[in-house]
């Protein structure tokens, strides 16, 4: 396997997840990507790497069929709901005409053989990457796909917020004020759905109150 040295013109940088249950296969197809200035983080696993893309985007997706728990195909499904304009590059040793059609299906063709020339996958990601960034810029900012990936990042908010906060009540306020500045509302309420309901009351205006009240429904 060739190293891809050539580093890329300054302003270019490219992002890219590298999402492979082999260790070495990570470290190597890393160290490749990141000889051209680019920015890298590696998952183990299909679902370290949906955690990871539901608090950060990347330009490129490397991907490998084969993994335990969940295969590459699986995850690509579930990946490109989230960030449906990522460009994608599988990279596998276990490659069938069946893998090429599903992940055709999903608009993936970029498949390459392992092992692979690192300067073949350099050459790939690098035009992913453009291709991913000319359909981003053709997704206007107020359509349902924004919406949604602010959702998520309000999630992994919400988890982080949850283990820092020391109550639950306290957490579902932080919740209820990150929720209400994506939404045109002066309240947001929570549904306490427990033996006597109560509703969580979340102000995040001027109109409201600056105390945050909790009613029994």
């Amino acid at each position: 396997m060739s190293d891809c040295p050539q580093p890329t013109p300054e302003g270019q940088t490219v992002s890219v997840l590298i999402v492979d249950d082999e260790r070495e296969i990570r470290k190597v197809f890393a160290a490749a990507l990141e000889q051209r200035g680019w920015d890298v983080r590696t998952a183990g696993s299909a679902r370290e790497a949906l955690q990871i893309l539901m608090q950060h985007s990347f330009d490129v997706l490397v991907v490998d069929l084969k993994m335990q728990e969940m295969d590459g195909i699986v995850f690509l499904q579930e990946a490109l709901k989230i960030w449906p304009s990522v460009g994608v590059i599988i990279v596998s040793g276990y490659v069938t005409d069946e893998a090429i059609e599903q992940a055709a299906a999903l608009g993936v063709r970029h498949v390459l053989n392992k092992p692979v020339k690192l300067s073949d996958l350099c050459d790939q990601v690098q035009q992913q990457a453009q291709t991913a960034r000319g359909m981003e810029e053709h997704i206007p900012t107020e359509k349902a796909l924004i919406l949604m990936r602010n959702h998520l990042n309000l999630l992994s908010r919400l988890g982080a917020s949850t283990e820092d906060s020391e109550s639950l009540f306290a957490a579902l306020s932080d919740f209820g004020r990150a929720l209400g500045t994506m939404m045109p509302a002066d309240v947001v309420g929570i549904l306490l759905r427990e033996e006597r309901p109560t509703l969580l009351l979340t102000p995040h205006t001027d109109v409201s109150r600056e105390y945050l009240a909790a009613v029994e429904a």
